[in-house]
């Protein structure tokens, strides 16, 4: 996607890429979006996500990355959305294991969803996910 393809959106608050065989985006292509509430980026080719590509969405409350080929996630890819994020859909990806920090600062998370990646991604959910259910009582995950 061009990175200014959503220049002059700033009001948008829903956006629906999904099923769109998208491999990669640029840092800044969101840059924009600064009201945007909920993302669909799900059944892409998505292999990567570059760290500062939800810098400006302090407001994503719903982010759905599943159907993807994610094998990692940057450790400050969800800073941004630290108060804001309450469910996470990152299934059917290729996650082998995550930071315990890309989670740790999403204190309002509610939901999510880690199923259908490796074998590796849930013995590392079973063995530090506890900390971060003990942490917020209203959180669910699945994996």
């Amino acid at each position: 996607l061009p990175e200014k393809l959503f220049s002059g959106l700033g009001k948008l608050s829903e956006l629906l890429l999904r099923e769109n065989c998208l491999k990669w985006l640029s840092e800044r292509v969101f840059a924009d979006l600064t009201e945007l509430d909920c993302l669909f980026l799900s059944r892409n080719q998505l292999e990567s996500l570059p760290e500062q590509l939800f810098a400006s969405q302090i407001k994503l409350r719903r982010l759905f990355l599943s159907g993807n080929v994610l094998e990692s996630l940057p450790e400050r890819i969800f800073a941004s959305q630290a108060n804001s994020l309450i469910i996470l859909d990152l299934g059917q990806n290729r996650l082998k294991g995550v930071d315990k920090k890309v989670f740790e600062v999403l204190r309002n998370l509610e939901c999510l969803n880690l199923s259908d990646n490796t074998d590796s991604l849930r013995v590392w959910a079973e063995q530090n996910m506890t900390e971060l259910t003990e942490s917020n009582r209203n959180l669910q995950i699945d994996f």
